[in-house]
């Protein structure tokens, strides 16, 4: 059988962090997607 390798997709990329840990878990991030919000 093959192995596969557990894939994320990061949400909130500007938090930080939240990538680190899952991709030194083993996961491989697949997209990463950040939103700027204004008057923050």
């Amino acid at each position: 059988m093959e192995k596969f390798k557990l894939k994320f997709a990061d949400l909130f990329a500007g938090i930080g962090g939240f990538r680190l840990g899952f991709e030194k878990a083993g996961y491989d991030c697949v997209s990463r997607l950040t939103e700027k919000f204004k008057g923050m």
